[in-house]
């Protein structure tokens, strides 16, 4: 049976990943620091979508084909 490796994350698209987190983040600090009321029962929810996005981009768009 072949088995079936899967294609790596370029650097390039490690390094989107940990930018769309970091900047997630940093949203969410300003958000609690300034306490701003409207934003904070979605921190969660950016946050999952933060994570979301992170996995996603780079493995759809950053991958890098083995020879």
């Amino acid at each position: 049976m072949a088995e079936r490796t899967r294609d790596p994350v370029s650097i390039k698209g490690q390094l989107v990943s940990m930018s769309i987190l970091g900047s997630a983040v940093t949203l969410c600090i300003f958000l609690e620091n300034f306490r701003v009321a409207a934003w904070t029962p979605y921190i969660l929810h950016i946050m999952g979508g933060a994570l979301l996005l992170a996995v996603a981009v780079p493995h759809f768009f950053f991958r890098r084909p083995l020879d």
